[in-house]
Formats: C-alpha cells, sequence, structure tokens
C-alpha cells in the first residue's frame, strides 16, 4: 500500500542520496501492526499509515504486521503465526531490495514467542543496510532476559545500532542496556479525538454517580480490585453504578467476575457488564459515565486513558508503566497503589462526595488531552524522532 502524498516536513539534513531524488522524501518501510484485531499497538499503527506528518515528511510503503485476527490469540502459540511470520520475513526482504528505502520503522513486540521472529526481521535490515527504528508499546523486556542468556543475546542483536522509541521513560530500564542514549527517544501516543463536538453536561445529574471500566478484559486490568472497591463503597453507604464494558480476554476473567459478583452481594443494580462496546455506543458509555476507574496492574501507555480524558472524566488508576505521567495525580484525577481495593475507594469516595472536585479534574483531563495527546501531536513528534533518525 503506498502513501505519502504531500509536502516534506523533517528538520535536518537530508542524505546526499535522497537529495538526488525527484522526490527528495526520504523512502520509510512503515513494519507495524494494523487492524484487526484492535489492540494498543495496531490502533497506533494505523495513524502512523493514515495521511498526517509522517506520510507527508516520507515516501513510505506499508508491511502489515498481522499474525492473528483474534485478540484472544496474541501471546498464543500457534503454528499459522509461524507461517505468516516466514512470509512477513520474505515479503520484507522483496520490499528492500526494491524500494532500497533510507528507513525502516518496526513495531516490534519481542515478547516470548515473536522475540526470533522479530530478531530475524531486524536482521533482514541489518542485510540491506537500512536504518532501523524501533517502535516499542509493551514491557517486560527485562524480566523476560532474567536467567535466559539467549534470550538476553537476541534482544541485543535486535537493538544493536538500531534507534528506539518508547512510549514512556518507565519502560527505559528494558533497552537500557543495548541503546545508545542518543538513539533512545521517547513518543507520548496520542489518538483522534473520541468525543467530537460532545461535551457532555455533568453538572446536577440525577441518581448514583456512574463508574465506567472499559477495556479487553483480562485479570492484570484489575476489575477484580474494581469489584471490591464497588463492595466498600455500597458498605459505606456511599451510592455508585460501575459499567464494565468490554469483551472478555479469556475465560478465566469471565468467571472470575461472576465469582466475585456473588462473593460481594452484588447485583445487577450496582454493577452492569455490557460486552465489547464501538461506535455510538462507545461515545454513549463515556457520556453517560462520570467518572472513569482503571485499576490496572499491568500495562505501559493505556490508550482507553486518553479516551477517558477526551470525554472530559476524572480518572482514577494506578502506578503502572506510563500512567502516571499520563494522570496527573489530584488534578487530572487520582493514583492509586494498584492492587488496593481500599486506596481505590477511598479515591473514588472523594470524587463522589464532591462534584466540583470532580468536574474540575473532569475539565483538566479534557484540557491535557488536546494539549498533550492528540492524534496530531503524535505523529508530529513521531515525524520529528524518525526525521532525526534518518539525518543520523
Amino acid at each position: 500500500m503506498e502513501a505519502g502524498q504531500g509536502v516534506s516536513g523533517i528538520d535536518g539534513a537530508v542524505p546526499a542520496a535522497v537529495a538526488a531524488r525527484s522526490d527528495a522524501r526520504p523512502r520509510a518501510v512503515l513494519l507495524t501492526h494494523l487492524p484487526p484485531p484492535v489492540h494498543g499497538a495496531s490502533l497506533m499503527g494505523s495513524y502512523v499509515v493514515a495521511p498526517g506528518a509522517v506520510t507527508q515528511a516520507f515516501d513510505t510503503e506499508v508491511l502489515p504486521l498481522r499474525m492473528t485476527d483474534d485478540v484472544g490469540d496474541l501471546h498464543r502459540f500457534a503454528w499459522r503465526k509461524v507461517g505468516r511470520g516466514l512470509a512477513v520475513i520474505f515479503r520484507l526482504a522483496r520490499l528492500l531490495a526494491r524500494r532500497r528505502p533510507d528507513l525502516c520503522y518496526f513495531t516490534a513486540s519481542l515478547d516470548r514467542h515473536a522475540l526470533y521472529r522479530d530478531l530475524l526481521l531486524v536482521l533482514v535490515m541489518r542485510l540491506f543496510g537500512v536504518r532501523r527504528v524501533l517502535h516499542l508499546h509493551a514491557q517486560g523486556l527485562a524480566a523476560a532476559r532474567q536467567g535466559r542468556p539467549l534470550v538476553g543475546l537476541a534482544q541485543r542483536l535486535v537493538f544493536t545500532g538500531a534507534h528506539v522509541i518508547l512510549v514512556t521513560k518507565a519502560v527505559r530500564g528494558d533497552v537500557a542496556p543495548f541503546v545508545d542514549p542518543r538513539r533512545l527517544h521517547y513518543v507520548a501516543n496520542g489518538i483522534p479525538d473520541p468525543a467530537g463536538g460532545l461535551r457532555p453536561d455533568r453538572a446536577g445529574r440525577a441518581g448514583p454517580i456512574s463508574l465506567l471500566f472499559l477495556c479487553n478484559i483480562t485479570r492484570t486490568k484489575g476489575h477484580l480490585v474494581l469489584l471490591e472497591a464497588v463492595a466498600i463503597l455500597r458498605r459505606r453507604g456511599v451510592a455508585v453504578r460501575a459499567l464494565f464494558a468490554g469483551p472478555w480476554k479469556d475465560e478465566e476473567a469471565r468467571r472470575s467476575f461472576e465469582e466475585g459478583l456473588l462473593r460481594h452481594g452484588l447485583d445487577g443494580a450496582t454493577v452492569e457488564h455490557v460486552g465489547p462496546v464501538a461506535g455510538d455506543r462507545k461515545m454513549a458509555v463515556f457520556a453517560q459515565a462520570d467518572i472513569f476507574a482503571y485499576p490496572t496492574e499491568l500495562d505501559v501507555f493505556p490508550l482507553v486513558l486518553l479516551e477517558a480524558m477526551a470525554f472530559g472524566l476524572p480518572v482514577v488508576s494506578t502506578r503502572v508503566g506510563g500512567i502516571a505521567e499520563i494522570v496527573r495525580d489530584g488534578e487530572t484525577g487520582f493514583i492509586v497503589p494498584r492492587g488496593d481495593p481500599v486506596a481505590l475507594a477511598d479515591a473514588l469516595q472523594r470524587l463522589v462526595q464532591d462534584p466540583a472536585l470532580r468536574l474540575r479534574m473532569g475539565a483538566a483531563a479534557r484540557a491535557r488531552f488536546e494539549a498533550e495527546y492528540t492524534r496530531d501531536r503524535f505523529l508530529a513528534r513521531l515525524a520529528a524522532t524518525l526525521g532525526q533518525a534518518v539525518s543520523s
């Protein structure tokens, strides 16, 4: 898929080989995850390849990374993934031979089974002598190489000589042993404004305060912690209604949720799971909510927090990954310890019982989204970083 009809927008020197071409823009291959399935990295990939700052600054060609169509299979081994991975490796080699790009942008996974596929892709890039920019959206590389020298060696081979983009400084320990600090970059994610022109009027709403939890639900996202916090609030006499939205990522998540409802004596008047939401339905659940609660235990840069902020919701979340960089504790919401339902209940209670605080934090969250986390801001930051890489 060809892209990139626009004017050059890269700061810095342009290599002589680039300047000699009729189109002075550097050539870039974008090797990136794209939907389906829908997850954070594939969404960000869809923004990168769409018309914007990157496709204006570079003459781009896209090579999709799509090993599965089911989000539930993302971290599972399957032989069909091996076949798809080998196909991508051969397609990359042919593409590099034909295009001779100045840059290859690669959203690497590097987790478990994907590590060696990604290593082969990087070795192909090195064989053709192309500049490499690896964009990481996940974490856990440092833990993965503990006591596993072969994994550590593979990671070193992947990162040697590459520019690396992280979404937050919180995960720099994953790559610090392998990457020259001058080649390490930080680019915060950004998304299209999901609220559009919608500005929900939450002042003076009747009925219990509405809490929203939305994601691909699995145990590490903290849905059981939120259930317990809701039960604590009910025992304190604090009236809330909690809406859980999103698909179950696995059967264990669904079963544990149902067991949690029974254990805490929570019924449909207090807690409801509405399943996957998208489009107008997704806009509606954000607009109808008063607080976004996301007590995740394992995340890097959850895009759902940006969505909640765009809808003017105060956010209560945990000090995990880069979340404390997104949510300003005490200004746009609250940061609580992970796995602590009492602390979560305390923060939620403050917002429930103080409407002025709730509205003030929601307005601050919206302002922060507009200033830092729009898609255009993300693409401008990414294009500038890629420009630095191609000029180095």
